[in-house]
């Protein structure tokens, strides 16, 4: 590193400021390209709890499990999607309530139940 090499650094910084502005403006543009620590170790967590229930689910048995979206906010994790039973929206939530980084896991999931036919629609029709 060339002696001064900071200085100079520094120097071109205060330089680049548009005529008018202040340091301070200067630093919260800085602020804005540049995250912050707690921003970064957020980011970090999100996309690690987001990746660990997407595993979770995608893993799951049961293919109803592969299509549930979720969200994390704030140390909420947010499962959006439809099922088609109570028990198959309990055993969602059962998959990722442990998840390290989840606070709490708030299931929006919605049950819509599949109606069976009766079995006479399920016979093949003899050809006339």
């Amino acid at each position: 590193m060339l002696p001064g090499h900071s200085g100079w650094k520094r120097l071109v910084t205060v330089a680049s400021l548009p005529s008018g502005s202040t340091m301070s403006q200067k630093s919260a543009a800085d602020e804005a390209r540049h995250p912050s620590a707690s921003d970064v170790t957020y980011a970090l967590v999100r996309d690690a709890v987001l990746a660990g229930a997407s595993q979770r689910l995608r893993h799951s048995s049961n293919p109803q499990l592969w299509e549930i979206e979720c969200d994390y906010y704030e140390g909420v994790l947010t499962l959006r999607g439809v099922v088609g039973s109570a028990s198959v929206k309990n055993l969602a939530h059962a998959a990722v309530v442990d998840l390290k980084g989840a606070d709490e896991v708030a299931n929006r999931l919605e049950v819509v139940e599949i109606v069976a036919r009766p079995a006479r629609f399920l016979t093949r029709r003899k050809p006339c």
